[in-house]
């Protein structure tokens, strides 16, 4: 660019800035025409086929960031190891798949399966140097105040090895336990630059005790808002339970939480548990997920939304019945399937035409959750639809489990 610019050529180029190239189109943006519509009216597969490798792409660019910051802050204040190298190799590895035939897909079989190769190996050493720093961290946090049992009986420690890093999860990071007993510490990392306020899935391992009398608290031992979501499954031999918590963890900061046992004489049920009082919880009325922000409505018979209410301002976000799955039959005559889209021969709205059925509705605090069950050809198909909306971008939030050391912490942001 900087050779061009002393061509003697017209127009006249610049080497400059982003931030210069949209102050100079602000000024000449009235002689701008408006384009609606679809741009691309030929290879429009593009866009969609191949749908794995645009997945790995963002996953991966996704994750090597939160590596990266996590790596990045344990180097700098709790002496953690430089991993340079390894994210140099790594992110050579996903740059190689935005060619400009990889990552629309336009490639061959080989060209897909070469590329998820390349992402399979760009997530090992993000994985492993994501665990390693946050190890590190959690190393340098003083829990020398929260009094913890050597539970000899316990299998937990060692447990999740694996867990929520495959495809179906996401390839989040991970979270082997290191707790024992009935008291379990948690360690939140928020590599973000938004602080977090909102509801974050804390798994325990093998906590073979009543899920009701757990409760969450901060590290000024002021319990928080919690609920068990996921009562008992197993994974390679383990037992664990998902508990959905409201937590706060700053922008590039923290948070401890800890998990204990109410005294059972401090213990009092919820309503929905005593007796047969939550079968009055269902009837023939539209179903209402509500929160300080949004409004939704749902049709108790379809489960489609019928209307989105943004509460701040008054409005309807969406025009017709939406958030259904929908069968689409395509006409493949034109060949190139993965370079174009082809004709819809049929579109079904499943939520329409087949039997749903609401198996439970959760409205209680912190996490309001319906779970339908859609039925088609004979199978059925569980969804759960999950309703937690915030300003603030969304932050993925990093679990490592308690390690217990005396060593303070400087320089990274603690709640409160």
């Amino acid at each position: 660019l900087m050779e061009l610019a002393s061509w003697p050529i017209m127009p006249t180029l610049e080497f400059s800035t982003y931030g210069a190239f949209y102050a100079e189109l602000e000024r000449e943006r009235d002689k701008f025409p408006i384009i609606e519509g679809e741009l691309n009216f030929i290879f429009t597969g593009c866009y969609t086929s191949q749908s794995r490798i645009k997945m790995s792409n963002r996953i991966a660019e996704d994750r090597m960031y939160e590596s990266e910051t996590i790596s990045a802050v344990a180097n700098a204040i709790a002496g953690g190891a430089r991993y340079n190298e390894s994210y140099e190799k790594a992110w050579k590895k996903i740059l190689f798949n935005h060619f400009h035939d990889i990552l629309p897909g336009s490639g061959m079989v080989e060209t897909r399966e070469y590329a998820l190769g390349q992402f399979q190996e760009a997530m090992a050493a993000v994985q492993t140097n994501a665990n390693c720093s946050m190890r590190a961290l959690a190393e340098a946090i003083d829990t020398s105040s929260v009094l913890v049992e050597n539970d000899r009986s316990s299998t937990s420690q060692g447990a999740a090895v694996g867990f929520l890093t495959g495809q179906g999860d996401g390839f989040r990071m991970p979270c082997a336990e290191r707790g024992q007993g009935k008291k379990r510490i948690f360690h939140l990392f928020n590599s973000t630059q938004f602080d977090f306020d909102g509801i974050a899935e804390i798994t325990v391992w093998d906590y073979n005790y009543d899920s009701a009398r757990a409760v969450f608290a901060d590290v000024d031992n002021t319990v928080v808002d919690s609920k068990c979501i996921l009562s008992e499954k197993g994974y390679w031999g383990h037992q664990y339970k998902k508990f959905a918590v409201h937590v706060k963890v700053p922008a590039m900061g923290y948070a401890t939480y800890t998990l204990d046992l109410k005294e059972a004489n401090d213990y009092i049920a919820p309503v929905g548990m005593r007796g047969f009082g939550h079968f009055c919880d269902y009837d023939d009325s539209d179903i209402v997920m509500e929160n300080d922000k949004v409004r939704a409505v749902f049709d108790h018979r379809t489960m489609q939304l019928l209307s989105f209410i943004d509460k701040k301002t008054g409005e309807n976000m969406i025009s017709s019945p939406s958030a259904a799955f929908r069968l689409i039959h395509e006409n493949l005559v034109h060949g190139m399937t993965a370079w174009r889209v082809g004709n819809a021969m049929l579109v079904e709205n499943l939520n329409e035409t087949r039997n749903v059925t609401v198996e439970k509705i959760d409205l209680t605090s912190v996490r309001k959750s319906v779970t339908y069950t859609l039925q088609r050809d004979g199978a059925s198909k569980e969804v759960e639809l999950t309703f937690h909306v915030r300003d603030t971008k969304k932050p993925t939030i990093l679990l490592n489990s308690h390690i217990d050391t005396v060593k303070p912490v400087n320089g990274w942001r603690k709640h409160p």
